[in-house]
């Protein structure tokens, strides 16, 4: 016959089997702090139109937010862009060049999605991108998948590396 655990005993420990498995995940998520520049030739655009020839992101995650300082080459030069997102789950909105952005961050294991709504005069375009670390914390790639009314789907890998 086993002796039996005082029924305060017995509710610790099962409350620390039920929030084991959030904790754990909680602390696993990747931290994409760094100053990412974008490798054109490693990266595959789906199209000519909207290849790109220079960016770089300069990424601040803390335990509940990421904040994403962008340099992006533009036909008039450099354009920076600030982006300011909550990693708690709830919507966040941003402004991109007088485009409004509705973003929600989630986690696939180690992979950041965030799936975004962009709004611009003629539709709204969904967005999917999906943040991947190398196992060195080097290379980051994001796969981005975009719903765009009157063209379709449209594939992007872009491939950041880590300087």
């Amino acid at each position: 016959m086993s002796p039996r655990l005082p029924s305060c005993r017995r509710a610790l420990l099962l409350a620390a089997l039920v929030l084991w498995p959030s904790l754990a995940a909680a602390q696993s998520r990747t931290d994409f702090t760094g100053r990412w520049v974008l490798a054109p030739d490693k990266s595959d655009f789906g199209s000519p139109q909207a290849a790109m020839t220079g960016r770089t992101d300069v990424m601040t995650q803390t335990a509940d937010s990421l904040t994403v300082v962008r340099t992006q080459a533009t036909p008039e030069g450099p354009a920076e862009f600030l982006f300011r997102y909550a990693l708690d789950g709830k919507e966040h909105v941003n402004i991109h060049p007088n485009q409004e952005v509705r973003s929600v961050i989630g986690w696939d294991g180690p992979v950041m999605v965030m799936t975004s709504k962009v709004k611009v005069p003629a539709a709204d375009i969904d967005v999917v991108d999906r943040y991947t670390l190398s196992t060195d914390g080097q290379t980051l790639v994001i796969q981005r998948h975009m719903m765009v009314p009157g063209r379709g789907e449209l594939h992007q890998t872009l491939v950041m590396e880590k300087r």
